[in-house]
């Protein structure tokens, strides 16, 4: 089972990760690039989904929706983003005004929402974890927006540090506990050589991948525990987009470390 996929960062669109191979079948992430003045054309089709701009600029009309000249950063390490969110069904159209590069994460869904806009003055600043779990984040599309299936946000890692730690797992139907939630990494560093270790495990070891990654890799989580460290040296960007059968952070902590949890909070009382 190989759960690690590899954008290669050619103009146009590429499909990137997600789909029915590893047992993906309600998440995919594909990718766009485009050069100043080129545009393209697409259709939403079975899934909703959410364009986060990674770097440059655009206009993108969808019907009577329209969003023009949005995207302020050079790149994911300058800022935070302009995300489109578009339901099922919805044709669109981007036009690049600066060399642009836009991810493209899709929920397969049923229910036809309305578009709307995320500007950087919406996303909060958020942080997580403690000591050398702790790391930056911006909730891009959480519960404060109506989408069906789909939750997105970005995680941003000090040099040496982990996220989805402790190890967490949402593939068992146990709300309001755990909640079953298909996922998807994507990183960058802020070096070209900068990389990071993932691993995928579960309980009964069907699954037990740890892959080197770096910018342009993206890994799928199907199921089970999926801890992250970042590369002492290197600042790490990880994109992370989720569905499933209830949105929000419906996770379990793996019982060996969930003392772990207990001890975050008494650090972060320490320093309140």
């Amino acid at each position: 089972m190989n759960l690690c996929k590899r954008y290669t960062g050619e103009k146009g669109y590429q499909a990137v990760a997600g789909g029915p191979e590893n047992g993906l079948e309600q998440l995919k992430l594909d990718a766009l690039k485009l050069t100043t003045g080129e545009s393209w054309s697409g259709t939403s089709g079975a899934f909703e989904i959410a364009l986060v701009i990674l770097g440059g600029r655009i206009d993108l009309v969808s019907g009577d929706f329209a969003c023009r000249n949005i995207g302020k950063r050079k790149h994911v390490f300058d800022g935070k983003p302009y995300v489109v969110y578009l339901p099922l069904e919805s044709p669109y159209t981007v036009t690049c005004l600066e060399n642009c590069e836009v991810a493209i994460c899709g929920a397969r869904c049923t229910e036809k929402l309305q578009p709307f806009l995320v500007t950087p003055d919406d996303i909060p600043l958020g942080v997580a974890g403690v000591l050398n779990w702790k790391r930056d984040l911006y909730n891009l599309i959480d519960e404060r927006y109506a989408t069906s299936k789909l939750c997105i946000g970005e995680a941003f890692n000090h040099p040496g540090n982990w996220s989805s730690y402790p190890p967490h797992k949402h593939d068992r139907s146990e709300l309001p506990v755990e909640g079953v939630m298909q996922e998807i990494y994507f990183f960058r560093y802020n070096l070209p050589q900068g990389f990071g270790f993932q691993a995928v495990y579960t309980d009964d070891g069907s699954i037990n991948e740890t892959y080197r990654v770096q910018s342009n890799d993206a890994v799928e989580v199907p199921r089970g525990y999926h801890p992250y460290v970042c590369a002492p040296g290197y600042y790490g960007y990880m994109l992370w987009l989720m569905a499933g059968e209830k949105r929000g952070f419906y996770r379990r902590t793996a019982p060996e470390h969930a003392w772990i949890d207990a001890l975050e909070i008494v650090e972060k009382k320490a320093h309140s």
